[in-house]
């Protein structure tokens, strides 16, 4: 089965950080002419977005908001039982980021810690993967992360290409939990989803390694290109987004009057339109943050619940349904309800990880290819 109800389950806390650095799309007339970004924008609807320097990552930003909602919630690292990050820019080919940020966030050592690669339907499948694991009884607590930074693929600025107009850098975090383990604590919270996958469009939306065959190698100092068939990706989420929703009223019992907010994965305006269209949502109904923070990939749907409490006076209690769609093929709708007051503001940020840099083991690892290649020539 693909769906299921997570009785007794919430999301007790969530938080979205993002750089400091502010870009305007107007900013790329200089590359593409004044007619093709204002058409950008109109078909797009970003206008402003955050990115990434060279030195800060997706990691960096999900550290600094999983901080921020630990410090919410009054939980240190002992309180925590697992950490899931949901990314397609880890820091390293490996280990997993994860054990990154599981050290810098000190948690402890009886904790599931792993990596997704996943992209633009990030969040209702890890909200399902934790909830799964907490039915289980493997935890009871764990902290979602789910970031990228697309804008740290591009060394130059004259490496830069259309598609770079559209996604913004952006990290969340999340904090779900069993409330039939927290006394005195009201456990009628309930998840539900419903999650589809397609394997057959896997190069509909795809990003080959910068080698002849696209496979074999990886490098750091490369730059990623990627493609997308924008006609199909349309296509895909304006005939598959609808039907699941008939699906997902059907299996659990919903209309669309039992929810005050529909988070749609920010693709671009022009699907947000159809999606609108085509499920009849009044307009206020479905909120928007592409304009402000661009396409933030797999984060785009916090980012959005966090930029509308922040700027919309909405009430202490939120019932959403949050439907993502994207690379892989894949698609999913989750449903919960928040705290207003567990949804924080934005957070924007420059920190970074030095010890990240691992400057030390460059070295070694230079002088050992280095050796290596003298003794080949002896």
């Amino acid at each position: 089965m693909s769906s299921a109800s997570f009785e007794g389950i919430k999301i007790s806390g969530m938080a979205c950080a993002v750089p400091k650095d502010v870009i305007y799309t107007e900013y790329y007339k200089k590359y593409f002419g004044d007619s093709e970004v204002e058409k950008f924008i109109k078909t797009s609807g970003v206008k402003t977005r955050y990115i990434t320097d060279q030195k800060q990552t997706a990691s960096d930003l999900c550290y600094v908001a999983a901080k921020k909602v630990m410090e919410h919630n009054g939980y240190t690292g002992d309180d925590i039982d697992a950490c899931v990050f949901i990314t397609q820019m880890p820091d390293y080919a490996m280990p997993a980021t994860a054990f990154v940020l599981h050290k810098r966030l000190g948690l402890k050592e009886n904790c599931v810690v792993f990596d997704i690669n996943l992209g633009c339907s990030a969040f209702p499948n890890g909200i399902s993967i934790l909830a799964s694991m907490i039915k289980s009884g493997l935890i009871n607590k764990g902290l979602l992360l789910i970031g990228d930074s697309q804008s740290y693929r591009f060394k130059k600025e004259e490496e830069m290409i259309h598609d770079n107009m559209l996604f913004g850098d952006s990290g969340s975090a999340c904090i779900i939990e069993n409330t039939d383990k927290n006394n005195g604590e009201d456990c009628s919270s309930v998840i539900n989803s419903i999650i589809k996958s397609d394997g057959n469009g896997f190069d509909t939306i795809i990003t080959p390694y910068p080698t002849l065959n696209g496979r074999l190698t990886y490098k750091k100092s490369d730059s990623f290109f990627s493609y997308m068939n924008g006609i199909d990706v349309f296509l895909f989420a304006i005939t598959k987004v609808p039907k699941l929703f008939k699906e997902f009223y059907k299996k659990f019992n919903y209309s669309s009057d039992d929810f005050d907010y529909f988070i749609f994965h920010q693709a671009n305006v022009m699907i947000l339109n159809q999606l609108e269209k085509r499920l009849k949502l009044p307009e206020e109904k479905v909120p928007r943050s592409i304009e402000r923070y661009g396409n933030t990939d797999g984060a785009s749907i916090p980012m959005t619940i966090v930029d509308l409490c922040e700027r919309e006076n909405v009430s202490d209690k939120v019932k959403f349904a949050a439907a993502a769609f994207g690379i892989g093929l894949n698609w999913a709708i989750i449903s919960f309800e928040m705290d207003k007051k567990d949804i924080l503001p934005v957070i924007y940020t420059d920190d970074y990880y030095e010890d990240g840099y691992l400057e030390d083991i460059l070295e070694e690892i230079k002088g050992k290819k280095k050796k290596k290649n003298n003794e080949n020539d002896i």
